[in-house]
């Protein structure tokens, strides 16, 4: 009987352990998702500030408010615009755009007849997704992010 309440006792201790060890991982994982959103957040209106440094193309049409977005680790704003130009003059405009404001090219590439173009400054990055003249809705998305590393 005294063995039975030992093993007993001992099933207990370990139930209670496993139970805060996991409820430690749990508060661990989520007050990390907190502390990345709040980055996010933290980040969040000097994207905005840096994005609306940056002079749109002009005679470019807007066709969507502000995108903006805060995730775990990233902030974002962008914006949709029709243009009638090419990818080479929408790229030339904001080379000096972006130039001016502190960002340098780093990359372009081309995918399935869509074209980017990729600047950084420092923890920033800027995008120029550039669809084509043909497409209904938008020629080109450009955007502004910072991403925790």
């Amino acid at each position: 009987m005294f063995e039975t309440e030992i093993i007993s006792t001992d099933k207990k201790k370990t139930f209670i352990l496993i139970t805060l060890i996991a409820f430690m991982l749990f508060a661990s994982f989520f007050g990390y998702l907190e502390y990345q959103e709040y980055q996010g957040r933290q980040h969040y209106p000097i994207v905005k500030s840096e994005f609306n440094q940056i002079q749109p193309l002009p005679n470019a049409v807007p066709t969507s408010d502000n995108q903006s977005t805060v995730a775990a680790n990233s902030a974002t704003v962008g914006m949709l615009y029709q243009t009638k130009m090419s990818y080479n003059e929408v790229k030339k405009h904001y080379d000096v755009e972006l130039a001016r404001n502190g960002f340098k090219l780093q990359k372009e590439s081309e995918a399935y007849g869509q074209k980017r173009a990729l600047y950084s400054k420092g923890e920033f990055t800027a995008f120029i997704d550039y669809v084509g003249v043909t497409n209904p809705e938008y020629t080109y998305y450009f955007r502004v992010s910072w991403a925790s590393q």
